[in-house]
């Protein structure tokens, strides 16, 4: 894992345990793991499923996020797919893909060895 991720990670836990939320005998700490998923905008929502149409709550995440219904396929440049990845909302202002570099199809470029996120 980078320096910066893991600054960043202890950061956020020191955050969280100096908020004082004791809850019985120690504190929570918030840590939420996706598996791989997508953001997109408004207009790419409507590019995909039509005009107007919205995004439909499937399961609530942290965070104001949730997963949604729909899911996509992803095709990168040498034709592989990767098949129903979650779409999450609510709509953003950029298109963002998220995969772990484990997928047995995942782009190839220079980005983070362990994490993909591609915006568009």
């Amino acid at each position: 894992m980078e320096t910066n991720n893991i600054e960043m990670i202890t950061k956020m836990v020191i955050d969280a345990i100096n908020k004082n939320e004791d809850k019985g005998n120690g504190f929570v700490v918030p840590i939420g793991v996706s598996a791989r998923h997508i953001h997109l905008t408004q207009e790419h929502v409507e590019a995909l499923f039509g005009e107007g149409y919205q995004l439909t709550k499937k399961k609530d995440l942290m965070g104001g996020q949730f997963a949604s219904n729909e899911t996509v396929t992803i095709v990168g440049l040498k034709l592989r797919a990767i098949e129903n990845v979650r779409i999450l909302g609510p709509v953003r202002s950029k298109s963002q893909v998220e995969l772990v570099s484990t997928e047995p199809h995942t782009p190839s470029c220079s980005l983070s060895p362990q994490w993909y996120s591609l915006i568009f």
